[in-house]
């Protein structure tokens, strides 16, 4: 199946569980209300972040506004990131697999574990039956998020089964239990409720995971595009790679540590991505002023072994595009690129004919390069007439 196929089939997907929604829970509410409740739930959580550790889902108000605004951006998020893993030609899943077993921790009303359904469906015939576990202190929000699983028809059997937890304590029975385990905007909500230092979340981040997820599994995590969310994540994977609990991430294949967090406060790291925006979402988006125009994230899919790759040429000799272009006093137009020697930067005069035919000015924020013959420069690298890009589809 191609990616616009499967762009298509996720967005037809997306728009039935946007209805679905519609009818069971936000049919009776002004529109005018559930727009303000985004907006002063957008301020709790991105904003002056208030709401973080608090049980907003359990506010009636709150979770209509999460299921009208939040609930598509995360299911698009998780369904973004399933097709980096594919496009990197890795499997989330083993060859000859039957069943699946899912830990979503912070699932809230499930978005991201419908997300991750809809792709298993899509990509991996095999599977015949997934036994999907939610963690929230929210009961009401996970029963809405079984209620739109169930309504869902998927060519494989669902096992719902609800925790009501937001600790790792809870959940210390589960020994090698699962094969992906999902934390959707929640281990920033771990980390803030946790008087520990920082180090100390990692420690327990990294016993809970060795512990729970299977040797041949995948954790995933993604935050909000935030810089201080976004260093934490950064500051995670490395500790991680370091500690060899996990021996490969996506989008980042390099098995390097990640300079930024050493770089300086002020420096961080995400992805972005334009996405087709339901109409119901653009609507609470421009009530409220709010660009969805882009969805941003930090993000890792990290494995524990190394996945089975279909095709592993070019999965170390290539950059990684991770910044906007950048304009110096110079007139020279850069990019920062990330590599397997870790991050460099490319620049081109603005004027430069050459770049220009190369599509260098086009290039975008997670896009994929071969790049050959570069000048070395003081501060990175430059583009001369020898210098030659491939872009990576």
């Amino acid at each position: 199946m191609t990616n616009q196929a499967t762009a298509m089939i996720q967005y037809e997907k997306l728009q039935y569980h946007i209805k679905f929604i519609q009818k069971q829970w936000l049919s009776n509410i002004n529109f005018n209300k559930i727009a303000q409740s985004v907006l002063s739930l957008q301020r709790g959580l991105t904003g002056e972040r208030t709401l973080i550790t608090k049980h907003y889902m359990d506010d009636a108000e709150y979770l209509s506004a999460y299921l009208a605004y939040y609930w598509p951006v995360s299911y698009v998020q998780i369904q973004h990131c399933q097709q980096t893993v594919q496009d990197a030609g890795a499997s989330l899943v083993e060859p000859g697999i039957q069943e699946l077993s899912i830990l979503d921790f912070g699932s809230g009303p499930a978005p991201m574990s419908t997300g991750l359904l809809d792709y298993i469906a899509a990509i991996y015939p095999d599977i015949h039956k997934v036994n999907l576990f939610f963690a929230d202190i929210s009961m009401a929000a996970m029963e809405i998020g079984e209620k739109i699983i169930k309504h869902s028809f998927y060519p494989f059997t669902v096992n719902c089964n609800k925790l009501s937890t937001n600790t790792f304590e809870k959940l210390s029975g589960y020994t090698d239990a699962f094969d992906v385990i999902i934390f959707g905007h929640s281990f920033n909500e771990l980390a803030q409720t946790n008087t520990q230092n920082i180090v100390q979340v990692f420690e327990h981040t990294q016993s809970f995971i060795t512990h729970t997820l299977k040797s041949s599994g995948a954790v995933l995590f993604i935050e909000p595009a935030l810089l201080a969310t976004s260093r934490r994540l950064i500051s995670l994977r490395n500790f991680l790679i370091k500690n060899k609990t996990i021996a490969y991430t996506l989008p980042c294949p390099h098995a390097i540590l990640c300079s930024v967090p050493e770089a300086g406060p002020s420096h961080t790291c995400h992805d972005e991505f334009i996405w087709k925006m339901p109409q119901s979402v653009s609507r609470l988006a421009q009530a409220n002023a709010l660009n969805r125009e882009y969805i941003k994230m930090t993000w890792f899919f990290m494995f524990r072994e190394f996945p089975h790759i279909k095709n592993k040429k070019n999965q170390s000799d290539f950059y990684l595009v991770v910044s906007e272009p950048l304009l110096n006093k110079a007139g020279r137009i850069r990019y920062i690129l990330c590599g397997s020697n870790g991050r460099v930067a490319l620049s081109a005069a603005k004027t430069d004919a050459h770049a220009k035919a190369l599509g260098f000015f086009e290039l975008k924020r997670g896009d994929k390069i071969i790049l050959e013959n570069p000048e070395q420069r003081e501060t990175g690298f430059g583009i001369v007439q020898t210098t030659k890009i491939t872009l990576l589809q």
